[in-house]
């Protein structure tokens, strides 16, 4: 082999080597781009893991908190419709008694009666029998002592009886309202349409918290509500709360109006009356919120003032500080 060759085959291997390890090289890159990729999806997979874990974690919750909230409503409507029953049957002794009572007034008054025909009949004798009227006057007396204490009686029972009547009414109404209840609580249908949060009520939606969320003072809220019997939600009253999921804290809610609804506390959240409409809930705060994930929860407002989760009332708007798009 003569040393021209040698070289020529020489440059033809090195060029041979540098397109394999340019080759190779790009290969690497490629290989790494894509594990890159790969670990970057796998990181991706596993933090949308962790956050969908938390959500379940977190509806679990919910979940047992409104089933605890039902099992401890529907326990008290058995004990009241097993109190109801206990006062009937009361109510049915009552009355007999009342009944027994007014047959021995009745049987006694006619005995008495019948005295003092008696001693009318005595008087008008030519012969006057004043012993006979004496006996028959003691016995009247004891006749009358007798109608009083049945009397007596007889106003006690009927007493007793209007206050069992008055408990089981009572009862009957906490049986109805603990019923509308639980009815309002599990099937009213809560549809959000809109939640904006702003810096304030004329400015633009913020679609990202900040620090403590500082352009973040005033929210809007709308939603619809429906029922299969629209008229049970008609003039009752509801409240809407911002929760900090993160925090377990409610948001204070300040009345825009500082003329309007004075005694409102701050803490119970936004009060209103369902009249039919779509809701619309104007929510101001101006605090620093801690947190980074916040809902909205629904509340229903019964007459004796407790406030019972709806089960379709709760809603997530912001995660880990973006606001969800409905």
């Amino acid at each position: 082999m003569t040393k021209s060759l040698t070289i020529a085959l020489s440059c033809i291997l090195l060029v041979s080597l540098g397109i394999f390890s340019a080759f190779q090289v790009k290969k690497l890159n490629t290989t790494k781009t894509n594990l890159t990729e790969q670990l970057k999806a796998v990181h991706d997979l596993n933090e949308s893991l962790e956050i969908e874990k938390e959500e379940t974690s977190i509806l679990s919750e919910q979940n047992q908190i409104l089933s605890d909230e039902n099992i401890m409503l529907r326990d008290s409507i058995a004990k009241l419709h097993s109190v109801i029953a206990s006062l009937r049957s009361k109510i049915r002794k009552q009355d007999a008694r009342i009944q027994e009572l007014e047959n021995q007034l009745h049987y006694l008054q006619q005995q008495y009666d019948a005295k003092k025909q008696n001693i009318a009949i005595l008087s008008r004798k030519e012969n006057v029998d004043q012993q006979a009227i004496a006996n028959i006057e003691a016995e009247k007396v004891v006749l009358k002592d007798q109608i009083n204490e049945i009397q007596g009686e007889q106003i006690t029972a009927e007493h007793l009886k209007m206050i069992t009547e008055n408990e089981m009414q009572d009862k009957i109404e906490s049986e109805e309202r603990f019923r509308k209840i639980v009815d309002v609580v599990n099937n009213t249908r809560i549809k959000f349409q809109d939640i904006k949060i702003k810096m304030d009520p004329t400015g633009q939606p913020v679609s990202k918290l900040i620090s403590e969320g500082k352009n973040w003072k005033h929210t809007t809220i709308e939603f619809f509500m429906n029922h299969n019997n629209n008229k049970v939600l008609l003039d009752e009253q509801f409240v809407v709360k911002i929760i900090d999921m993160d925090f377990q804290e409610e948001l204070a809610f300040v009345e825009a109006n500082p003329l309007a609804a004075k005694s409102i506390d701050p803490q119970t959240g936004a009060p209103f009356y369902y009249d039919g409409n779509l809701v619309e809930i104007a929510y101001n705060n101006k605090n620093p919120k801690r947190g980074k994930n916040f809902e909205v929860q629904v509340y229903y407002k019964s007459d004796d003032g407790e406030e019972y989760l709806l089960l379709d009332g709760v809603k997530q708007f912001i995660r880990d500080g973006s606001l969800l798009i409905n």
